[in-house]
């Protein structure tokens, strides 16, 4: 299982890498610093995405063993529709689809989609590694520069203090905000002077209405 920043299905463009980086999932410091670098590749092209990819392995048959398998579904096929001509059926389909029903047939087929494979492998390949991905955005994105970074790790701060405090329960939730506002001197001077302000509104709402 790999995490990467590539471009969504839905994008056409043959321009830029479909693959800009790809890291091991379990690599949880690589998988941070790709996440964080995802919103640099949307400034290149907003079909950027951080994603997640689960690799599967695929069980090799033989051509013999493909088939084999065919003409056993063939014939499987040809019983249940006419089991008194079902001989005949089958027959007349793979004289009809040499290209599906024999060796060869079955031998061209897998070679093509063997080079389909390679080609989309071979596409969708990381262009960069997790050490080279961030100067290579750097350059390749102009619109980068130091106020959109700072803008950038505010709001990313804000959403991993967010999502902490998603996971607290509300006792915790409750005591976090408790031991803020003790720690934070804003808070402090709004209460310690809240009956003067209180006063000073009553004092404008009184002019207002005379």
């Amino acid at each position: 299982m790999n995490a990467a920043i590539r471009l969504s299905f839905g994008c056409k463009r043959t321009d830029i890498p479909a693959c800009l980086c790809s890291v091991d999932y379990t690599d949880s410091e690589s998988v941070a610093k790709l996440e964080k670098l995802c919103w640099r590749a949307k400034l290149l092209d907003t079909h950027y995405a951080f994603c997640i990819d689960i690799g599967t392995e695929r069980k090799q048959k033989s051509p013999e063993q493909r088939l084999a398998q065919r003409l056993r579904n063939l014939e499987r096929r040809a019983k249940k529709s006419a089991p008194l001509f079902w001989e005949d059926i089958v027959k007349n389909e793979i004289a009809r689809r040499p290209d599906y029903f024999t060796l060869e047939g079955v031998k061209a087929c897998m070679e093509e989609v063997e080079k389909q494979l390679s080609e989309d492998l071979r596409a969708n390949s990381p262009a960069f590694s997790i050490d080279e991905i961030e100067s290579a955005l750097n350059k390749i994105c102009p619109f980068i520069n130091p106020e959109i970074e700072a803008l950038t790790k505010w709001r990313y701060d804000i959403l991993e203090k967010q999502k902490q405090l998603n996971a607290m329960s509300p006792e915790e939730r409750r005591a976090y905000f408790d031991k803020q506002r003790e720690a934070d001197t804003t808070w402090k001077y709004a209460f310690a002077n809240e009956d003067e302000g209180e006063g000073e509104m009553l004092s404008v709402m009184r002019s207002m209405g005379g």
